[in-house]
């Protein structure tokens, strides 16, 4: 199974079940750099979008463009990023630290196969089981361990007397609260026999103590034989229950004539490890790749969107009004992927070795399971039903709007409606089932075409510089078509919006009154607020704002805004959330969007 490419691929699947409308957008350039406010901005070319309302309250003509996309990222393309034959090497290198090489040494006299203390048993007790009367090392990084450990030479043979100094010098240190060992007649003499007993006490006595002073000596001992950053790791996360472990571990290296432990058999024994970072890039990596599939499996959304348009309204006749028409060419696509819950863990096969990998604090957990358990509860499972789609849908608009402006004594009132013309093409493909099946979804089908009209409703009141508006779109809730059997419904949406404008500067914000629905499954609401501000000068326009959507799921946070216009014909602006991101090792905001666009007023 290429396991690699189908998580490349299935991180760029869009996906979605249900299809009822589309978020409020943003059209042009000047509300996009505000924070999105545009119901109640007079000085803005694109009330035929915002609100038609505006349409007969400007004392200009205008013509405006504006070309942009936007991209809101959760997790799912982060998914590109997995080393999958890192994850899957990671249990052999367990394994491999375990390995027996048939090292036998010989011993002073023979020794009775019995636990050092029980169960409880530290990473020395290996060389305690009996094998004929010799004691067998393992191989591997361990065994060089072991060596350094007993206080041994590398090509020495470590002899009885070197274990027995070991355990009598943990005995004693923790029998002496700390002080070298030999005191109080605890410590050297005797014999092998003799030192276990104490061990066995000092366990008993103060099992922490001896938690402790193994953990450190073996911490010690690996970085004589070259720090391996893996056991290290393994070393520095044991407990009382791995300590315990250990022991049965390597009295199964010493009488298995010295073969291999394998991964399945190193984890059962053990109880499970835990693995931290440790500054090792490989280690590290995995540590990371699986956080990450963790919370992709929380939650993950992927949209990309494009709104664009061109734009002319006339100069507002106090008797007539003002009118207003346009081109919009917009484009969303939106998904996630739905995991099956009933196969949310990450259990790889490891060569017919089934490693369940977990995460624990700020590092991961390895534990021997079976391949049962793989079947019916691996993300990775073939018997898994997640599902994936993609789904998309291109619209092309041509909206004619109109608006009129009286007054009511205090202030001014103005009213106005778009009627627009609606043409779609929507897509749809989607699969179930496991990560080989993912892989089979297919592109073939081609894209069903729609129309239907839409109308628009708005409200304005002003007074001096200070106004208040609301608009509804889509009121005729108008239907589209995604795929030969679904259609998606353009709902109705309601937002209001407030300006002040004195002098040169404009502040204005808009909200929301509704949630509106998108197209993704995992993310199928969003209410937007936001605000800005914008400065007017001769020859530049500044603006800059700040925006968040209430109904976001994943931690998107605050969305800042900005924007500059250059004598009209050139205008950029910007959107983007300080939330990073990784996509193909490169760290990038999780919400973008850019414009380009002018305006001209006469």
């Amino acid at each position: 199974m290429k396991t690699t490419r189908m998580f490349l691929a299935f991180g760029f699947l869009f996906s979605t079940h249900q299809l009822f409308a589309l978020p409020f957008g943003g059209m042009g350039n000047v509300s996009a750099s505000m924070g999105g406010a545009g119901v109640a901005l007079k000085n803005s070319a694109w009330g035929l979008y915002y609100n038609p309302a505006l349409l007969g309250t400007g004392k200009k003509a205008r013509f405006a463009y504006s070309f942009g996309a936007k991209i809101r990222e959760n997790n799912l393309l982060s998914l590109g990023n997995v080393d999958v034959k890192n994850l899957q090497s990671l249990p052999d290198s367990v394994a491999g630290l375990f390995g027996t090489a048939g090292k036998n040494i010989k011993a002073a006299s023979a020794i009775r196969g019995a636990s050092l203390v029980g169960a409880n048993l530290t990473g020395a007790d290996v060389l305690v089981a009996a094998n004929g009367g010799n004691l067998s090392l393992p191989g591997g990084v361990f065994g060089d361990v072991i060596q350094k450990l007993l206080g041994t030479k590398n090509g020495q043979t470590p002899t009885t007397a070197d274990l027995t100094k070991f355990l009598d010098g943990i005995a004693g240190t923790v029998a002496n609260n700390g002080a070298a060992a030999g005191a109080a007649g605890v410590g050297g003499g005797g014999t092998l026999d003799d030192a276990i007993k104490k061990f066995q006490q000092a366990f008993k006595d103060n099992p922490q103590k001896v938690l402790d002073e193994t953990k450190g000596k073996l911490l010690k001992a690996n970085a004589e034989a070259g720090n391996n950053p893996l056991l290290g790791s393994i070393i520095a996360n044991f407990n009382g229950k791995n300590i315990e472990k250990v022991a049965d571990l390597l009295k199964e290296a010493t009488n298995d004539n010295g073969k291999d432990l394998d991964v399945s058999k190193v984890l059962a024994t053990l109880g499970g490890v835990t693995v931290s970072r440790s500054g090792n890039a490989s280690l590290d990596k995995a540590i990371k790749d699986i956080n990450l599939i963790q919370k992709t499996l929380r939650h993950n959304n992927f949209s990309l969107s494009t709104q664009n348009g061109l734009v002319f309204q006339s100069r507002p006749n106090e008797d007539v009004g003002g009118f207003g028409v346009g081109i919009f060419v917009s484009g969303f696509a939106s998904g996630s992927a739905n995991f099956d819950k009933n196969h949310d863990r990450i259990i790889v096969d490891a060569g017919g070795k089934y490693i369940d990998l977990g995460i624990s604090g700020n590092g991961i957990t390895l534990s021997s399971t079976d391949q049962n358990a793989y079947n019916n509860n691996s993300i990775f499972s073939s018997s898994a039903s997640h599902h994936v789609s993609v789904a998309g849908l291109l619209l092309g608009e041509i909206p004619v709007g109109y608006g009129h402006s009286f007054s009511v004594g205090i202030g001014e009132l103005s009213v106005g409606m778009t009627l627009k013309y609606i043409y779609g093409m929507g897509y749809k493909v989607s699969r179930t089932g496991g990560f080989n099946e993912l892989a089979k979804v297919s592109f073939s089908s081609k894209p069903v075409v729609s129309q239907n009209f839409g109308i628009d409703v708005g409200a304005l009141y002003s007074l001096k510089g200070f106004s208040i508006g609301v608009v509804a779109k889509n009121v005729n809730n108008p239907r589209m078509r995604i795929s030969e059997t679904q259609n998606i419904y353009l709902n109705p949406q309601v937002r209001a919006g407030v300006s002040y404008e004195w002098g040169i500067m404009t502040l204005a914000f808009d909200a929301d009154l509704l949630p509106n629905n998108t197209l993704s499954y995992a993310a199928p609401k969003t209410q937007m607020i936001g605000g800005g501000a914008m400065f007017d000068l001769k020859f530049v326009d500044l603006r800059f704002g700040a925006m968040q959507d209430l109904k976001n799921l994943s931690n998107e946070g605050l969305i800042l805004t900005g924007g500059i216009n250059l004598f009209g014909f050139l205008d950029i602006a910007v959107q983007s959330n300080m939330h990073l991101t990784q996509v193909r090792g490169y760290s990038l905001p999780s919400y973008f969007s850019v414009k380009v666009g002018g305006t001209f007023s006469w």
